[in-house]
Protein backbone atom coordinates (compact mmCIF):
# COMPACT_ATOMS: atom_id res chain seq x y z
CA UNK A 1 0.00 0.00 0.00
CA UNK A 2 1.66 3.37 -1.13
CA UNK A 3 1.35 6.77 0.81
CA UNK A 4 -1.30 8.24 -0.90
CA UNK A 5 -3.63 5.04 0.09
CA UNK A 6 -2.21 4.84 4.01
CA UNK A 7 -4.05 8.56 4.10
CA UNK A 8 -6.57 8.61 1.83
CA UNK A 9 -10.12 9.44 4.03
CA UNK A 10 -11.28 5.86 5.61
CA UNK A 11 -14.75 5.18 4.51
CA UNK A 12 -15.58 2.28 7.59
CA UNK A 13 -18.47 3.37 10.11
CA UNK A 14 -15.83 3.43 13.17
CA UNK A 15 -14.65 6.62 11.84
CA UNK A 16 -17.26 8.55 10.38
CA UNK A 17 -20.38 8.22 8.50
CA UNK A 18 -19.94 10.41 5.43
CA UNK A 19 -22.90 11.72 5.64
CA UNK A 20 -24.75 12.27 9.03
CA UNK A 21 -22.38 10.43 11.49
CA UNK A 22 -20.50 12.28 14.18
CA UNK A 23 -16.85 11.92 14.23
CA UNK A 24 -15.16 8.96 16.57
CA UNK A 25 -11.64 8.86 15.58
CA UNK A 26 -7.49 10.29 16.96
CA UNK A 27 -5.08 10.97 15.21
CA UNK A 28 -1.96 8.57 15.97
CA UNK A 29 1.30 10.77 15.78
CA UNK A 30 3.06 7.48 15.06
CA UNK A 31 1.59 6.09 12.41
CA UNK A 32 0.11 9.71 11.02
CA UNK A 33 -2.99 7.52 10.20
CA UNK A 34 -6.74 7.74 11.78
CA UNK A 35 -7.24 5.36 14.19
CA UNK A 36 -10.50 4.67 16.82
CA UNK A 37 -10.72 6.29 19.61
CA UNK A 38 -10.65 4.71 22.56
CA UNK A 39 -10.37 7.55 25.17
CA UNK A 40 -14.02 8.36 25.87
CA UNK A 41 -16.38 10.55 23.58
CA UNK A 42 -17.38 14.03 24.56
CA UNK A 43 -21.35 13.60 24.55
CA UNK A 44 -23.14 16.63 24.15
CA UNK A 45 -23.27 18.07 20.31
CA UNK A 46 -23.22 20.91 18.91
CA UNK A 47 -25.81 22.31 16.34
CA UNK A 48 -24.73 23.84 13.28
CA UNK A 49 -25.87 27.24 14.54
CA UNK A 50 -24.43 26.80 17.81
CA UNK A 51 -20.94 25.69 16.19
CA UNK A 52 -20.91 29.40 13.80
CA UNK A 53 -22.07 31.39 16.99
CA UNK A 54 -19.47 30.11 18.70
CA UNK A 55 -16.67 30.30 15.98
CA UNK A 56 -17.63 33.77 15.60
CA UNK A 57 -18.29 35.30 19.63
CA UNK A 58 -14.89 33.73 19.67
CA UNK A 59 -13.23 35.76 16.96
CA UNK A 60 -15.54 38.91 17.72
CA UNK A 61 -13.94 40.51 14.74
CA UNK A 62 -15.66 44.11 15.18
CA UNK A 63 -15.44 43.62 19.04
CA UNK A 64 -11.14 42.78 19.03
CA UNK A 65 -10.71 45.82 16.80
CA UNK A 66 -11.98 47.76 19.31
CA UNK A 67 -10.68 46.27 22.20
CA UNK A 68 -6.77 46.93 20.09
CA UNK A 69 -7.77 50.00 18.85
CA UNK A 70 -5.02 51.95 20.37
CA UNK A 71 -1.84 49.72 18.73
CA UNK A 72 -3.55 50.67 15.24
CA UNK A 73 -4.47 54.22 16.22
CA UNK A 74 -0.69 55.02 17.39
CA UNK A 75 0.95 52.76 14.62
CA UNK A 76 -0.15 53.44 11.70
CA UNK A 77 -3.16 55.85 12.01
CA UNK A 78 -6.61 55.61 10.09
CA UNK A 79 -5.06 54.37 7.06
CA UNK A 80 -3.48 51.16 8.19
CA UNK A 81 -6.65 50.22 10.35
CA UNK A 82 -8.69 50.40 7.34
CA UNK A 83 -6.33 49.16 5.07
CA UNK A 84 -4.74 46.35 7.56
CA UNK A 85 -8.59 45.00 8.16
CA UNK A 86 -8.53 44.73 4.08
CA UNK A 87 -5.36 42.66 4.17
CA UNK A 88 -5.74 40.88 7.10
CA UNK A 89 -9.23 39.42 6.25
CA UNK A 90 -7.36 38.47 2.28
CA UNK A 91 -5.20 36.93 4.58
CA UNK A 92 -7.21 35.02 6.90
CA UNK A 93 -9.71 33.97 3.99
CA UNK A 94 -6.91 32.30 2.59
CA UNK A 95 -6.06 30.44 5.32
CA UNK A 96 -9.41 29.56 6.34
CA UNK A 97 -9.96 27.84 2.77
CA UNK A 98 -6.88 25.97 3.44
CA UNK A 99 -8.48 24.27 6.64
CA UNK A 100 -11.85 23.92 5.66
CA UNK A 101 -10.52 22.20 2.98
CA UNK A 102 -8.39 19.64 5.20
CA UNK A 103 -10.98 19.56 7.64
CA UNK A 104 -13.42 18.54 4.72
CA UNK A 105 -11.51 15.91 4.87
CA UNK A 106 -9.80 14.78 7.98
CA UNK A 107 -12.17 16.32 10.54
CA UNK A 108 -10.35 15.88 13.93
CA UNK A 109 -9.99 18.06 17.45
CA UNK A 110 -6.21 17.48 16.91
CA UNK A 111 -6.74 20.06 14.53
CA UNK A 112 -3.64 21.19 12.43
CA UNK A 113 -0.91 18.88 13.80
CA UNK A 114 -3.39 16.25 12.95
CA UNK A 115 -2.66 17.36 9.23
CA UNK A 116 0.96 17.96 9.75
CA UNK A 117 0.94 14.31 10.67
CA UNK A 118 -0.74 13.34 7.68
CA UNK A 119 0.46 14.98 4.66
CA UNK A 120 4.30 15.20 6.32
CA UNK A 121 6.55 12.27 4.90
CA UNK A 122 6.81 10.01 7.48
CA UNK A 123 10.27 9.70 8.29
CA UNK A 124 9.86 13.28 9.95
CA UNK A 125 6.06 13.53 11.04
CA UNK A 126 6.32 13.13 14.50
CA UNK A 127 8.77 15.68 15.10
CA UNK A 128 7.28 17.87 13.01
CA UNK A 129 3.55 17.11 14.22
CA UNK A 130 4.39 17.25 17.93
CA UNK A 131 6.38 20.95 17.47
CA UNK A 132 3.01 22.08 15.65
CA UNK A 133 0.50 20.11 18.50
CA UNK A 134 2.77 22.01 21.48
CA UNK A 135 2.83 25.51 19.61
CA UNK A 136 -0.94 25.16 18.73
CA UNK A 137 -1.92 24.93 22.44
CA UNK A 138 0.56 27.56 23.54
CA UNK A 139 -1.11 29.28 21.11
CA UNK A 140 -4.48 29.07 22.38
CA UNK A 141 -3.09 29.61 26.04
CA UNK A 142 -1.84 33.18 24.89
CA UNK A 143 -5.32 34.18 23.10
CA UNK A 144 -6.95 33.31 26.43
CA UNK A 145 -4.50 35.23 28.01
CA UNK A 146 -4.70 38.11 25.79
CA UNK A 147 -8.75 38.13 26.06
CA UNK A 148 -8.35 37.86 29.78
CA UNK A 149 -6.74 41.05 30.33
CA UNK A 150 -9.10 42.68 28.20
CA UNK A 151 -12.66 42.91 30.70
CA UNK A 152 -9.91 43.91 33.40
CA UNK A 153 -9.02 46.98 31.74
CA UNK A 154 -12.83 47.85 31.10
CA UNK A 155 -14.08 47.68 34.56
CA UNK A 156 -10.79 49.52 35.72
CA UNK A 157 -11.40 52.25 33.03
CA UNK A 158 -15.28 52.57 34.40
CA UNK A 159 -13.59 52.71 37.93
CA UNK A 160 -11.27 55.02 36.80
CA UNK A 161 -14.33 57.61 35.62
CA UNK A 162 -16.45 57.68 38.17
CA UNK A 163 -13.86 58.18 41.13
CA UNK A 164 -10.89 60.42 39.34
CA UNK A 165 -8.69 60.39 42.00
CA UNK A 166 -8.49 56.50 41.87
CA UNK A 167 -4.68 55.46 40.88
CA UNK A 168 -4.77 52.11 38.91
CA UNK A 169 -2.17 49.99 40.74
CA UNK A 170 -0.60 46.55 38.85
CA UNK A 171 -2.19 44.18 41.46
CA UNK A 172 -5.65 46.02 40.73
CA UNK A 173 -5.35 44.67 37.12
CA UNK A 174 -3.78 40.85 38.19
CA UNK A 175 -7.36 40.63 41.05
CA UNK A 176 -9.13 40.92 38.28
CA UNK A 177 -7.73 38.63 35.92
CA UNK A 178 -7.75 35.85 38.45
CA UNK A 179 -11.02 36.46 39.30
CA UNK A 180 -12.25 36.11 35.51
CA UNK A 181 -10.17 33.07 34.99
CA UNK A 182 -12.14 31.36 38.22
CA UNK A 183 -15.58 32.49 36.86
CA UNK A 184 -15.21 31.29 33.59
CA UNK A 185 -13.54 27.75 34.31
CA UNK A 186 -16.58 27.61 36.87
CA UNK A 187 -19.11 28.10 34.59
CA UNK A 188 -17.05 26.15 31.86
CA UNK A 189 -16.96 23.02 33.84
CA UNK A 190 -20.37 23.37 35.65
CA UNK A 191 -22.73 25.18 33.36
CA UNK A 192 -21.80 25.02 29.83
CA UNK A 193 -22.13 21.13 29.19
CA UNK A 194 -25.87 21.61 30.35
CA UNK A 195 -26.91 24.77 28.47
CA UNK A 196 -24.97 24.71 24.87
CA UNK A 197 -27.41 27.55 23.60
CA UNK A 198 -25.06 29.69 25.78
CA UNK A 199 -23.15 30.52 22.72
CA UNK A 200 -26.36 31.58 20.89
CA UNK A 201 -26.87 33.82 23.43
CA UNK A 202 -22.82 35.55 23.21
CA UNK A 203 -23.89 35.40 18.77
CA UNK A 204 -26.89 37.89 19.85
CA UNK A 205 -25.03 39.81 22.14
CA UNK A 206 -22.59 40.70 19.96
CA UNK A 207 -24.20 41.33 17.02
CA UNK A 208 -26.79 43.15 18.55
CA UNK A 209 -23.59 45.47 20.28
CA UNK A 210 -22.33 45.55 16.71
CA UNK A 211 -25.64 47.20 15.65
CA UNK A 212 -25.77 49.40 18.53
CA UNK A 213 -22.32 50.60 18.60
CA UNK A 214 -22.70 50.91 14.41
CA UNK A 215 -26.06 53.57 15.10
CA UNK A 216 -24.24 55.62 18.18
CA UNK A 217 -21.04 55.97 15.93
CA UNK A 218 -23.44 57.28 12.85
CA UNK A 219 -25.82 59.29 14.50
CA UNK A 220 -24.75 60.79 17.44
CA UNK A 221 -21.36 62.94 16.61
CA UNK A 222 -22.37 66.42 15.66
CA UNK A 223 -18.71 66.62 14.06
CA UNK A 224 -17.32 64.31 11.83
CA UNK A 225 -13.71 63.49 10.31
CA UNK A 226 -12.81 64.74 6.84
CA UNK A 227 -12.16 61.77 4.23
CA UNK A 228 -8.83 62.95 3.99
CA UNK A 229 -8.41 62.04 7.88
CA UNK A 230 -10.13 58.47 7.44
CA UNK A 231 -8.99 57.14 4.16
CA UNK A 232 -5.06 59.11 3.73
CA UNK A 233 -3.89 59.10 7.24
CA UNK A 234 -0.85 57.55 8.03
CA UNK A 235 0.83 58.12 11.49
CA UNK A 236 3.84 56.83 12.41
CA UNK A 237 4.78 57.49 15.91
CA UNK A 238 7.42 54.01 16.77
CA UNK A 239 10.40 54.98 15.34
CA UNK A 240 10.59 52.41 12.51
CA UNK A 241 9.96 52.78 8.81
CA UNK A 242 6.64 53.24 7.67
CA UNK A 243 6.62 49.75 6.28
CA UNK A 244 7.41 48.08 9.49
CA UNK A 245 4.77 50.43 11.23
CA UNK A 246 2.05 49.34 8.94
CA UNK A 247 2.80 45.61 10.39
CA UNK A 248 2.48 46.82 13.98
CA UNK A 249 -0.68 47.86 12.81
CA UNK A 250 -1.79 44.43 11.20
CA UNK A 251 -2.11 43.05 14.75
CA UNK A 252 -4.81 44.86 15.96
CA UNK A 253 -6.63 43.37 12.79
CA UNK A 254 -5.39 40.60 13.03
CA UNK A 255 -6.48 40.22 16.72
CA UNK A 256 -10.06 39.70 15.47
CA UNK A 257 -9.18 36.88 13.73
CA UNK A 258 -7.31 34.73 16.60
CA UNK A 259 -8.94 31.15 17.04
CA UNK A 260 -10.00 30.90 13.52
CA UNK A 261 -9.23 27.84 13.93
CA UNK A 262 -11.78 26.92 16.92
CA UNK A 263 -13.86 24.65 14.62
CA UNK A 264 -11.27 22.34 13.79
CA UNK A 265 -10.90 21.67 17.41
CA UNK A 266 -15.05 20.87 17.47
CA UNK A 267 -14.79 18.55 14.86
CA UNK A 268 -15.86 15.17 17.44
CA UNK A 269 -18.93 17.14 18.79
CA UNK A 270 -20.75 18.15 15.44
CA UNK A 271 -23.29 16.58 13.20
CA UNK A 272 -21.16 15.56 9.89
CA UNK A 273 -18.23 17.56 10.88
CA UNK A 274 -17.02 17.14 7.16
CA UNK A 275 -19.78 19.97 6.47
CA UNK A 276 -19.79 22.07 9.22
CA UNK A 277 -16.55 22.68 10.39
CA UNK A 278 -15.32 23.62 6.93
CA UNK A 279 -18.76 26.06 6.76
CA UNK A 280 -18.00 27.51 10.39
CA UNK A 281 -14.20 28.52 9.39
CA UNK A 282 -15.27 30.20 5.99
CA UNK A 283 -18.96 32.38 7.42
CA UNK A 284 -16.45 33.50 10.52
CA UNK A 285 -13.96 35.30 8.43
CA UNK A 286 -17.04 36.93 5.62
CA UNK A 287 -19.39 37.70 8.75
CA UNK A 288 -16.01 38.77 10.60
CA UNK A 289 -14.70 41.49 7.73
CA UNK A 290 -18.18 42.64 7.61
CA UNK A 291 -18.78 43.93 10.85
CA UNK A 292 -15.05 44.83 11.88
CA UNK A 293 -15.00 46.82 8.09
CA UNK A 294 -18.39 48.47 8.55
CA UNK A 295 -17.40 48.94 12.16
CA UNK A 296 -14.28 50.85 11.24
CA UNK A 297 -15.06 52.96 9.05
CA UNK A 298 -17.97 54.74 10.87
CA UNK A 299 -15.32 54.78 14.42
CA UNK A 300 -12.91 56.32 12.51
CA UNK A 301 -15.65 59.25 11.10
CA UNK A 302 -16.85 59.62 14.17
CA UNK A 303 -13.46 61.19 15.39
CA UNK A 304 -13.74 64.51 15.75
CA UNK A 305 -10.58 65.58 17.91
CA UNK A 306 -7.66 62.87 17.23
CA UNK A 307 -4.99 64.75 19.12
CA UNK A 308 -7.65 65.02 21.85
CA UNK A 309 -8.39 61.50 21.78
CA UNK A 310 -4.82 60.50 21.81
CA UNK A 311 -3.61 62.79 24.59
CA UNK A 312 -5.91 61.32 27.08
CA UNK A 313 -4.62 58.69 29.72
CA UNK A 314 -8.00 56.56 30.07
CA UNK A 315 -8.57 53.62 28.43
CA UNK A 316 -8.99 54.76 24.85
CA UNK A 317 -11.69 52.83 23.39
CA UNK A 318 -13.91 54.42 26.25
CA UNK A 319 -12.70 57.98 25.38
CA UNK A 320 -13.47 57.42 21.93
CA UNK A 321 -17.13 56.61 22.38
CA UNK A 322 -17.40 59.26 24.70
CA UNK A 323 -16.64 61.82 22.24
CA UNK A 324 -18.46 60.32 19.30
CA UNK A 325 -21.55 59.37 21.46
CA UNK A 326 -21.75 62.58 23.56
CA UNK A 327 -23.20 61.48 26.31
CA UNK A 328 -20.97 59.40 29.17
CA UNK A 329 -24.07 57.36 29.99
CA UNK A 330 -24.30 55.68 26.46
CA UNK A 331 -20.53 55.13 26.64
CA UNK A 332 -20.39 53.40 30.25
CA UNK A 333 -23.60 51.12 28.87
CA UNK A 334 -21.82 50.07 25.99
CA UNK A 335 -18.83 49.50 27.79
CA UNK A 336 -21.14 47.59 30.36
CA UNK A 337 -22.12 45.26 27.49
CA UNK A 338 -18.92 45.03 25.80
CA UNK A 339 -17.40 43.92 29.26
CA UNK A 340 -20.47 41.05 29.46
CA UNK A 341 -19.48 39.98 25.56
CA UNK A 342 -16.41 39.17 27.10
CA UNK A 343 -17.46 37.01 29.29
CA UNK A 344 -19.31 34.64 26.07
CA UNK A 345 -15.82 35.46 23.85
CA UNK A 346 -14.29 33.63 27.13
CA UNK A 347 -16.43 30.65 27.29
CA UNK A 348 -15.51 30.20 23.58
CA UNK A 349 -12.06 30.07 24.23
CA UNK A 350 -11.92 28.17 27.16
CA UNK A 351 -14.40 25.66 25.62
CA UNK A 352 -11.97 25.34 22.37
CA UNK A 353 -8.54 25.32 24.32
CA UNK A 354 -9.23 22.27 26.34
CA UNK A 355 -10.47 20.32 23.81
CA UNK A 356 -6.83 21.21 22.16
CA UNK A 357 -4.98 20.02 25.33
CA UNK A 358 -7.58 17.28 25.69
CA UNK A 359 -6.44 16.30 21.81
CA UNK A 360 -2.74 16.66 22.55
CA UNK A 361 -3.20 14.20 25.55
CA UNK A 362 -5.06 11.61 23.69
CA UNK A 363 -2.40 11.29 21.30
CA UNK A 364 0.51 11.18 23.77
CA UNK A 365 1.92 14.43 23.22
CA UNK A 366 1.69 15.68 26.96
CA UNK A 367 2.88 14.07 30.50
CA UNK A 368 -0.19 12.62 32.52
CA UNK A 369 -2.15 11.63 29.16
CA UNK A 370 -4.09 9.44 30.91
CA UNK A 371 -5.52 11.72 33.48
CA UNK A 372 -5.88 14.75 30.60
CA UNK A 373 -7.51 12.48 28.12
CA UNK A 374 -10.18 11.18 30.18
CA UNK A 375 -13.47 11.96 29.50
CA UNK A 376 -15.76 13.17 33.13
CA UNK A 377 -18.69 10.31 33.54
CA UNK A 378 -21.38 12.74 34.24
CA UNK A 379 -20.29 16.39 32.88
CA UNK A 380 -19.11 14.36 29.55
CA UNK A 381 -16.66 16.64 29.06
CA UNK A 382 -12.24 16.83 29.64
CA UNK A 383 -12.06 18.36 32.76
CA UNK A 384 -8.99 17.60 33.84
CA UNK A 385 -7.43 19.24 30.02
CA UNK A 386 -9.57 21.88 30.74
CA UNK A 387 -8.59 22.40 34.39
CA UNK A 388 -4.60 22.22 33.19
CA UNK A 389 -5.23 25.57 31.04
CA UNK A 390 -7.03 27.08 33.80
CA UNK A 391 -3.96 26.36 35.98
CA UNK A 392 -1.89 27.67 33.27
CA UNK A 393 -3.59 31.08 32.77
CA UNK A 394 -3.76 31.53 35.95
CA UNK A 395 0.46 31.33 36.30
CA UNK A 396 0.19 33.65 33.51
CA UNK A 397 -1.73 36.17 35.24
CA UNK A 398 1.25 36.92 37.20
CA UNK A 399 3.23 38.24 34.57
CA UNK A 400 1.41 41.24 35.72
CA UNK A 401 3.10 41.69 38.82
CA UNK A 402 6.91 41.02 37.08
CA UNK A 403 6.25 43.94 34.75
CA UNK A 404 3.84 46.36 33.55
CA UNK A 405 4.62 45.95 29.95
CA UNK A 406 3.59 42.20 29.45
CA UNK A 407 0.41 42.96 28.10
Amino acid sequence: MDDTDKFAPRKDKSLQDQETGSLKAAMSLKAGDLVANDAGEIKEKLGPFTLIALCFTLCNTWAGVAASLPVALLQGGPAALLYGEIFSAFTYLCIALSMAELASVYPSAAGQYAFTSILTPARINRGISYTCGMVMMMSWLAVGAAVLIIPSSQILAIVQFYHPSYEKKVWHSFLLYEAMTLLIAAVSTWVLPRFKRIHDVGFALTMAMFAVSFLLLASRPTERATHEFVWGTFLNSTGWPDGMCFLMALLTTSFGYAGLDSALHLAEEVENPRRQVPRAIVLTVIVGFVTAFAYIIVLLYSVADFDELIAKEGYLPFELNRQAFRSDTAAIAVLLAVICLGFFILLAIFQTSSRVTWSFARDKGLAFNKILESIHPTLGIPVNAGWLNVIISALLGFLFLASSTVY
